[in-house]
């Protein structure tokens, strides 16, 4: 008996790979290919790789972090020395100022602002927005 159920098994596990087969062959056939797409071995490649790397947790170049979630986003970031300059963070209205952030490999700690809007109503999208920032590096980032 235990026999008969393993064939049985077996034989609906192959009837299925079979169908699965089948419709793809079906569905290759029925297909208008992109051969230019097809032929080039770097698309291919790269299309693959984006594929199965695409579940890593990646950071943003444009983000700042508190506590792995990010908390703003910066425009024209400039490095001098270990002063970063920003010239707008955005969308910071859970970044706290007395602690340490992240940008990119750096942990950075806030110096000062110009000027800070609440929300700016041609843009309310933008949240709470600092401009003229300047921070200092106080290391990089731990993994």
């Amino acid at each position: 008996m235990f026999e008969l159920l393993q064939i049985i098994t077996k034989g609906v596990i192959v009837i299925g790979i079979m169908l699965v087969a089948f419709f793809a062959v079906i569905k290759v056939l029925h297909a208008d290919l992109d051969l230019r797409h097809l032929c080039n071995p770097r698309k291919i490649v790269e299309q693959a790789a984006n594929e199965k790397l695409s579940w890593l947790p990646t950071r943003e170049d444009n983000a700042i972090y508190q506590n792995g979630r990010v908390v703003g986003r910066v425009v024209g970031d400039i490095v001098n020395g270990d002063i970063f300059s920003f010239s707008e963070i955005h969308q910071c209205n859970e970044l706290d100022f007395n602690s340490e952030f992240e940008f990119k490999k750096w942990q950075l700690k806030l110096d000062k602002c110009d000027e800070m809007i609440g929300i700016d109503s041609s843009a309310p999208h933008k949240g709470r927005i600092m401009k003229g920032v300047s921070c200092k590096v106080v290391g990089e980032r731990s993994l």
